[in-house]
């Protein structure tokens, strides 16, 4: 028939950080409403996601996993 009934995509986002001090990120993306099932490293913030879809995190050096969804 040619329609598209359900399309899922499963992502992740990775970082690698070499970053001196204590940084404070943030991350913002053009549409969050869209992200289901998010999954966050312990480093991220959770009340600016859970109000405003906004990452706010103090990255640990070297390479993790921020989020998946």
């Amino acid at each position: 028939d040619g329609h598209l009934v359900n399309c899922e995509i499963y992502g992740e986002v990775q970082v690698n950080s070499h970053l001196s001090g204590l940084p404070d990120l943030t991350l913002s993306f053009a549409n969050p409403s869209i992200l289901n099932d998010v999954r966050f490293h312990p480093c991220v913030r959770f009340r600016p996601w859970e109000s405003h879809q906004i990452l706010s995190f103090v990255p640990p050096d070297g390479q993790f996993k921020l989020m998946s969804y």
